[in-house]
């Protein structure tokens, strides 16, 4: 059977709402940025971690992300935020995209088994003016932060971040290394299973932290500020937005 068939790129999630965190699987949405062009952004988890998860060999992994770069130079976004990069697809992303769009981090960055990255489109005129990884101060016990960007275009400032929220409870993951660790084997991942619901507090606390760095940054004379990423957004999660928002957003 195919990789591809086993284990399918997810579609990526266009999100463009401020100021109020996005995860959209709907139309791609649209703002202005300048008065001549529209600000896009592409929020997309390539799940990297699919080999742990479906044991793709490195050569299945590498032509999935070639197929989603190839997807992503198709949709021209504004700005790509990615989720489950592994330091074995970071070369081949690079690779693809660097004719057309620019590593905020620049050289170096992100390290670990895997995170997030974001590349912005060099014809968008848009300058890197502030880049930050973040810790949450909530904690996360796979490794999971805040990769905040400031950009700036002809006197506008916009500040995007993007993240990848928890999925694991504290008791399945007691015995993972926290922050930036790697999996050191298939099985430890796979002893491991997703429990949105037993996670849902300390996510929400995450939410919240990725929601008030943004505001500060709106505070600072930021123009439009932008949440984007892997959410983990269960129903659960949604009924607590309120809740989650309060003193932030109304």
């Amino acid at each position: 059977m195919s990789a591809a068939a086993r284990a399918p790129v997810s579609w990526p999630h266009c999100a463009c709402v401020p100021p109020v965190a996005a995860e959209t699987k709907t139309e791609e949405q649209h703002l202005s940025c300048s008065s001549t062009a529209a600000f896009t952004v592409i929020s997309w988890n390539i799940e990297g971690l699919a080999n742990d998860k479906c044991r793709d060999t490195e050569d299945e992994i590498i032509l999935r992300t070639q197929v989603a770069m190839r997807e992503l130079l198709a949709q021209a976004p504004t700005l790509i935020c990615l989720q489950e990069v592994i330091p074995q697809t970071v070369a081949t992303i690079e690779r693809m995209l660097f004719g057309r769009y620019l590593d905020v981090e620049g050289a170096g960055g992100a390290n670990g088994g895997y995170f997030t990255k974001m590349f912005v489109q060099r014809a968008s005129g848009l300058k890197v003016h502030a880049v930050s990884r973040e810790r949450f101060n909530a904690g996360s016990l796979q490794g999971r932060d805040l990769l905040l960007v400031t950009l700036e275009h002809k006197g506008t400032r916009v500040c995007v971040a993007t993240s990848h929220l928890g999925t694991y409870s504290i008791k399945k993951v007691s015995s993972i290394v926290a922050l930036h660790s790697k999996y050191t084997s298939t099985q430890t991942f796979e002893n491991f299973s997703e429990s949105l619901k037993d996670n849902m507090k300390l996510r929400q606390q995450q939410l919240r932290e990725g929601l008030q760095r943004i505001e500060a940054q709106s505070k600072q004379g930021a123009d439009l500020c932008l949440l984007v990423g892997d959410l983990n957004m269960s129903k659960g999660d949604e009924t607590l937005l309120t809740e989650t928002t309060r003193g932030i957003y109304t």
